[in-house]
């Protein structure tokens, strides 16, 4: 039975580690504390203080490396923008300078999760290709050293794989739940002027595209992972209401709230491009959720 190794314990490995399992694949986790992750086993891992337990290598064929702080739980202070860069270029150095030195086969893919922010927080008509380069603020240039941390790993001969993740949907973490209950709550509208486009995909479909990547050999560099459908923040609410059951008001937070609230963090949700997925897809990776109404409704109906 193959072995794979997940470091984070967020909404996206949880879901993946449960996938992974049903497929017949052993899931370990690296840790800062836990044991056992529900079922899964975890190896203690200190990311500050260079401390790696090596048995979590072990017959391990795949690492997928899920770890970080969340992007928008906090403002971005320079101190919180310290935390966000090193949570996740640090735990692959980690990784990478303990298998350098140690003998013995080696795992032979290595997937990193990253951004949809890669190529900067903001609004084109145009939209995004793998080939388009990196933006030049702050979350452009966290992905582009997220992913260069990622690609050294083809120094040791893995298969490398990044993944430029959108919004994901999720009862159980990121964006969703926040917006969820402010619509409930009969709150809810556009953001801005709601025509900035929103890069989104079903927590399904990410964690499918994880298992596909792994599993197909031909698979590497980096994949924008959003659904096909382009929808603009205005149609993103509008759904999440419809789903809900509750009107959405028409007039949009005004931007400069957002701002005075969470600073340069508000371009996240002020600004957005379209994302172009023609490259997992022409690889054979099907959406079982490509429409947004619709995975809205799962996810919400399943809980997912």
């Amino acid at each position: 039975m193959r072995k794979i190794l997940i470091t984070g314990t967020g909404t996206v490995a949880r879901n993946l580690a449960k996938r992974l399992d049903s497929a017949g694949y052993r899931v370990n986790f690296l840790s800062t504390s836990r044991s056992y992750f529900n079922k899964f086993p975890c190896f203690f891992w200190d990311i500050q203080n260079d401390k790696i337990d090596e048995t979590a290598f072990q017959d391990v064929e795949a690492i997928i490396h899920l770890a970080g702080a969340g992007i928008a739980d906090k403002r971005w202070s320079n101190e919180r923008k310290e935390l966000l860069l090193s949570s996740r270029i640090e735990g692959a150095n980690l990784i990478f300078r303990t298998l350098e030195k140690m003998h013995g086969e080696k795992p032979k893919v290595f997937i990193s999760a990253s951004g949809s922010n890669f190529y900067g927080t903001i609004t084109q008509k145009d939209g995004f290709t793998e080939e388009s380069p990196a933006g030049n603020d702050f979350l452009g240039d966290l992905c582009e050293k997220w992913e260069n941390a990622a690609f050294q790993f083809e120094k040791l001969g893995m298969r490398t794989a990044v993944l430029r993740t959108g919004v994901v949907l999720s009862t159980h973490g990121g964006a969703l739940p926040k917006l969820s209950k402010m619509v409930k709550s009969f709150v809810g509208s556009p953001v801005g002027n709601g025509k900035q486009i929103m890069p989104w995909i079903h927590i399904d479909d990410l964690t499918k595209m994880y298992q596909f990547i792994y599993e197909n050999e031909q698979c590497n560099g980096a994949y924008n992972a959003v659904a096909p459908e382009k929808v603009c923040n205005r149609y993103f609410m509008e759904s999440l209401g419809k789903v809900l059951h509750r009107p959405i008001l028409p007039l949009g937070v005004p931007g400069f709230m957002l701002k005075a609230m969470y600073g340069e963090m508000a371009d996240i949700l002020l600004k957005g491009t379209h994302l172009i997925n023609d490259k997992i897809t022409s690889s054979g990776f099907h959406f079982d959720h490509p429409k947004l109404l619709d995975a809205i409704e799962d996810v919400v109906q399943n809980q997912r």
